[in-house]
């Protein structure tokens, strides 16, 4: 069975649609971290194919982050 890759498409906030960055990752445990690592405060979708797994929205507040599951 072939190996999927997932595809991270990063929306920095304030950023352009077309200053998107995309990185790939192997499984969705090493996705959660590439997003955590690379994302300070914006949103990432992640994408098996053409089927969108999830889009997370990164907040940072007052020395707190967190993550909300957004639509």
């Amino acid at each position: 069975m072939p190996m999927s890759r997932l595809l991270l498409r990063f929306e920095q906030s304030g950023a352009q649609v077309d200053d998107a960055l995309e990185l790939h990752s192997s499984d969705l445990a090493s996705a959660l971290a590439v997003a955590d690592i690379n994302l300070s405060k914006g949103a990432v979708e992640i994408w098996d194919g053409a089927q969108r797994l999830a889009r997370l929205v990164k907040h940072r507040e007052n020395y707190a982050t967190y993550w909300e599951v957004a639509p």
